[in-house]
């Protein structure tokens, strides 16, 4: 473990989070891509604490997952995806 946190608080880690963190605080909406990794879901969880307009794209059935019901959007399809944001900006 202390490897772990030490990786992390390595200036390259540190930098690329800043980075990571301002475009997602600056984004308008934040869309999950499944299958994705841990980090992708921590940066929905953010965007939905800021309000954003979230979607998740699921492109074959899954699980359900209860947290997934904070998103503004689940779609099967890109197309789904574009129309709830094209709705969300009109």
């Amino acid at each position: 473990m202390p490897e772990f946190r030490e990786a992390l608080e390595h200036p390259n880690a540190v930098e690329g989070l800043e980075r990571d963190e301002s475009a997602l605080r600056s984004a308008d909406a934040t869309v999950l891509v499944m299958p994705c990794g841990r980090s992708a879901h921590l940066e929905l969880g953010v965007a939905i604490g800021l309000g954003q307009r979230t979607a998740i794209l699921l492109p074959r059935e899954s699980e359900p997952e209860l947290m997934y019901g904070l998103a503004g959007c689940i779609a099967m399809s890109v197309d789904g995806i574009v129309a709830y944001l094209a709705r969300a900006t009109t």
